[in-house]
């Protein structure tokens, strides 16, 4: 074989190792970045997770094999403790308060009168022992319980055909505070016919 054509075979063969050569290292950096992108947030790829035994049925897993959640906080086994929000302190709250019984005026005759109903108020109050009950403006009336029910004598006087109104406000006050609501309550004043 002359020698130019074993220089030329020579370069050849040496160009195609080196071209080998670079295609395998492209091959293994290409693999290693895929590789790289398939791997999880903690690290592990895919086939080091394959390798891993899992425990079987009804085993706990520890919690080096825990998986992370997208949110990057580990997950434990255990169960965490709950935390609960306490409300804050607040003074006395009347919880209901409304008329049981509507009032009614007295009707009828001199001869055959019908005495009226009293009107009967109820309520709810949460934060306090005791409330108290005022009739048409301040001043205490009586003085009731939390829970508690008031049946009040209702005086009708004025134009027959007209209303009466009285208002009622309870009260309750606590170390926290006080609260105070008032109702309004009206009757019918009925005509008395004389005989």
């Amino acid at each position: 074989m002359p020698a130019p054509k074993v220089r030329w075979f020579v370069t050849v063969l040496i160009a195609m190792v080196i071209l080998g050569v670079a295609a395998g290292l492209s091959l293994s950096r290409a693999r290693d970045s895929a590789t790289g992108a398939q791997r999880g947030a903690d690290g592990v790829s895919p086939r080091e997770v394959s390798e891993v035994p899992l425990p079987g049925p009804g085993a706990s897993i520890p919690a080096s094999m825990a998986a992370e959640p997208a949110s990057g906080k580990p997950v434990s086994s255990a169960r965490q403790p709950k935390t609960t929000r306490t409300a804050s302190v607040r003074g006395p709250v009347i919880v209901t308060y409304h008329v049981t019984q509507k009032p009614t005026c007295p009707s009828g005759t001199d001869q055959a009168r019908l005495d009226g109903q009293p009107v009967v108020l109820g309520w709810t109050v949460t934060g306090a022992k005791q409330t108290t009950l005022s009739v048409d403006g301040p001043g205490v009336y009586a003085t009731y319980a939390a829970e508690d029910t008031a049946t009040i004598n209702f005086p009708c006087g004025g134009d027959p055909g007209g209303e009466q109104t009285h208002t009622y406000t309870l009260a309750v006050a606590g170390p926290e505070g006080t609260e105070s609501k008032t109702l309004t309550v009206t009757a019918r004043v009925n005509p008395s016919a004389t005989t």
